[in-house]
């Protein structure tokens, strides 16, 4: 991993040491510069508004620059409004089938696709 920033959440248990060992860009949103300077292959964001207006940069703009993107389809799916504002509105409740769906795709991106049907 070239960079992390923006838990929402403590690390899991278990994964304290590896975590410790990936740098830190930022607290909150890094810069899209700080971003760039990690010279990532691939950028992740959980939330829409990561990876959108006021936010690190907008997808576009990394895939401009050849790197390809990827937002949590749980945040944009599965009945969530993103546009009303603050962190959205769901219509309906967020269901185990789309996280397990999005450790299906991100495993599917990584090419661990086994590891994830596994998981």
């Amino acid at each position: 991993m070239a960079g992390t920033a923006t838990w929402t959440d403590p690390v899991m248990k278990g994964l304290e040491k590896a975590d410790s060992e990936v740098p830190r860009l930022a607290d909150n949103n890094p810069s899209f510069e700080k971003v760039l300077d990690a010279e990532p292959d691939f950028v992740t964001a959980s939330f829409v508004s990561t990876l959108g207006k006021g936010g690190v940069a907008a997808r576009e703009q990394f895939e401009k620059l050849g790197v390809p993107t990827y937002v949590s389809p749980s945040d944009w799916s599965a009945g969530k409004d993103n546009d009303s504002g603050g962190g959205g509105l769901r219509s309906r409740p967020l269901t185990l089938d789309a996280v397990y769906g999005e450790v299906r795709g991100l495993a599917r991106a990584f090419g661990v696709e086994a590891r994830g049907g596994r998981l």
